[in-house]
């Protein structure tokens, strides 16, 4: 089934443990300090 495939998809980078969260909530973007990442 299609639909299952799409979550099957979306489930492969958060069950890898190669996974790096390289903006962590709160952090503030490189180039643009005024603009922050709310979320992880």
């Amino acid at each position: 089934m299609r639909h299952n495939r799409f979550w099957k998809f979306l489930d492969e980078p958060v069950e890898s443990p190669e996974l790096v969260i390289d903006r962590p909530r709160g952090s503030t973007h490189p180039r643009y300090t005024n603009f922050f990442y709310p979320y992880d």
